[in-house]
């Protein structure tokens, strides 16, 4: 294992995108604070630039030099960061960036003809502030524009109406070239859309767990899959999607839980349940001593109601909108082909495939046929990509699943997936 994770941290130190897997699912693991790693990773999923990655780090203490943690998300992470322990859970925590309002330059390698097509001159002296006027106030708007043309960052035309040129003079601003002597970890601005929060989240995976210990510092890692695609839940999922375009794929077997992380905002006054995952809103309630809000689309601001949005063009037509974590997007983790779900009758077409569930049970496919949602949870996504076949089948029924427990988010996943 030792000869793996070193050769995954040479990657890292590289600037190189590695396929990692976690208790969830697997991930594509990229340096957070190196710009041009993080836009690999959006240029490798095709995913709009404006869906935050997670960081993911290997223990509390590191996730303190990232964010400001209130103190009921520390007892959340305490509760729930406990790798190889059996009170584990995977839970991604969103707080407020410790340095959201320290403003660096991009490396000097990026400062070149994107940077002048961007309508930006490369200048040493010269820092780009967002104005007041901006719809994100704590972006880095340079870092968008020179990255523009590498994720399809925003129109250059609004790009250059947040900005202003300010003088380092003028601000005085520090600018050391490790944040770890001010005791914080810089995150990429890319990888966090811009926002002033971030997501962080203790995985629970021998391999991975190990490689963030020696690479000691935080990796962003979305799911490894094409965007809005079945997530991947084992490194033959990840090859079939990226085929030899990711330079190191850690096969760490099938993922135990094989759903995505919960993710709980602990960033403003008011708790809210983001994406319901692996952790069960039970379990957070007890922690907290109350259960907090599931978010709502429909009720949310202008700016929440970017979840409706699919891509940067779209985005672009309502620019305050936007979400603060990933598995917020109305349709995602979909296979090609169309999905029925809550399905009880078998198929009149042998070329619908069916998805069992229990004693729902019309084909060779079932999430668990004693009824155990957490081994249903773990097969969901890798049975979905093994009946997503053009050549055998036209289309996908899923039987219904029990809206309790991890049923929950299986059933959110599923409705995210038939979702047109």
């Amino acid at each position: 294992m030792q000869d793996i994770v070193e050769q995954a941290c040479m990657i890292l130190r590289d600037g190189g995108v590695v396929a990692v897997p976690t208790e969830t699912v697997y991930g594509l693991a990229a340096d957070s604070a190196n710009d041009r790693a993080i836009a690999t990773i959006y240029e490798l999923k095709r995913r709009p630039s404006f869906n935050p990655l997670i960081a993911h780090v290997a223990d509390l203490e590191t996730a303190l030099l990232i964010g400001v943690f209130p103190q009921k998300a520390i007892d959340l992470a305490t509760a729930f960061w406990r790798p190889n322990h059996p009170s584990h859970r995977p839970l991604t925590i969103v707080v407020r960036l410790k340095i959201a309002d320290c403003r660096y330059r991009p490396s000097q390698s990026l400062c070149g003809e994107e940077t002048r097509s961007a309508g930006v001159e490369p200048d040493s002296n010269v820092l780009l502030k967002p104005s007041t006027e901006s719809t994100n106030p704590q972006s880095d708007c340079d870092v968008y524009q020179v990255t523009e043309r590498i994720v399809g960052r925003r129109h250059v035309a609004q790009a250059k109406n947040c900005t202003q040129r300010t003088t380092r003079a003028e601000h005085r601003i520090h600018e050391p070239t490790d944040f770890r002597e001010l005791g914080i970890y810089k995150i990429s601005p890319l990888s966090t859309s811009g926002l002033s929060t971030v997501g962080i989240r203790v995985p629970n995976h021998t391999i991975t767990n190990e490689i963030l210990r020696n690479y000691a510092k935080p990796l962003s890692a979305p799911s490894a899959n094409v965007f809005q695609q079945v997530s991947s839940t084992n490194a033959a999922m990840v090859r079939a999607a990226f085929k030899d375009k990711i330079p190191l794929i850690v096969d760490g077997g099938q993922c135990d839980f094989g759903l995505e992380s919960t993710i709980v905002d602990m960033s403003g006054e008011e708790e809210c349940i983001l994406r319901v995952g692996g952790t069960s809103l039970p379990e957070i309630a007890h922690v907290l001593g109350y259960a907090p809000r599931l978010f709502d689309s429909k009720e949310g601001s202008a700016r929440d109601r970017g979840v409706q949005a699919t891509s940067d063009e779209e985005w672009q037509k309502s620019p305050s909108t936007g979400i603060k974590a990933p598995g917020m997007m109305k349709k995602h983790y979909s296979p090609r082909l169309p999905l029925k779900i809550n399905v009880t009758t078998p198929p009149d077409n042998p070329r619908t495939a069916f998805l069992g569930f229990a004693l729902c049970d019309y084909g060779q496919h079932n999430l668990s046929r004693c009824g155990d949602l957490k081994e249903a949870a773990s097969n969901l996504f890798s049975m979905l990509f093994a009946l997503d076949d053009p050549t055998k089948y036209d289309a996908i029924n899923v039987a219904p699943i029990p809206m309790s427990g991890l049923g929950v988010a299986i059933n959110d996943r599923l409705q995210r997936a038939a979702a047109e």
